[in-house]
């Protein structure tokens, strides 16, 4: 029996070498996957931030709005700064209300129930892309405007128009802009009621 002893107790020691040797190279591969992990996640992530159009001064989405309506300001730009996203994000604005004002139209025409979109959507430029967010009261007017619009009778298409025209003076002077008059009347027109009265 000692000599059996004598024989494994060394297969025995090998044994527990190789064990903890395996369990050593799980840890290291275990710490080298978690780096690389770490580092795709950075990358991605700058991958996002890189995305966003630099001409907006990487502000977007509800601090885009913020920057403009000088609510905050956490980048501290200059007021020629803050101008010059008023003078980027115009256009941008105007496609988000466009579209706001389409969707409720088309889902009133199509028999669809009301289905309100997010009040910050991402549009593509030609540099990047840039998250446009208005506040929700104004959203909700708009989607709702061009819903309600579609089945109006005479005297609801005047209160829808001026609620509409309201709703944009509003908007656009909280930025210290003004909605120009073919927008309202853009939208009139999709709507299917021409241009907006005066």
């Amino acid at each position: 029996m000692s000599i059996a002893l004598i024989l494994i107790l060394p297969l025995v020691i090998l044994l527990v070498i190789m064990v903890l040797f395996l369990i050593d190279k799980v840890r290291k591969i275990e710490d080298i996957a978690n780096i690389l992990i770490g580092n795709m996640s950075n990358s991605s992530g700058t991958a996002i931030n890189s995305k966003i159009d630099p001409s907006f001064l990487n502000v977007t989405g509800k601090n885009l709005w913020d920057t403009i309506a000088e609510k905050n300001n956490p980048q501290n730009l200059s007021e020629n700064d803050i101008n010059l996203l008023r003078s980027k994000f115009r256009p941008m604005l105007e496609k988000h209300l466009r579209e706001l004002f389409s969707k409720g139209l088309s889902d009133s025409r199509n028999g669809s129930p009301k289905s309100l979109p997010k009040s910050e959507k991402t549009y593509n430029t030609l540099r990047g892309e840039i998250q446009i967010w208005i506040p929700s009261q104004a959203h909700n007017t708009l989607y709702n405007t061009g819903f309600e619009l579609t089945n109006a009778t005479d005297a609801d298409v005047s209160r829808l128009e001026s609620k509409l025209m309201e709703t944009l003076y509003e908007l656009f002077n909280s930025i210290k802009l003004e909605p120009s008059d073919s927008l309202i009347d853009e939208l009139m027109t999709l709507a299917g009621y021409g241009e907006a009265t005066d």
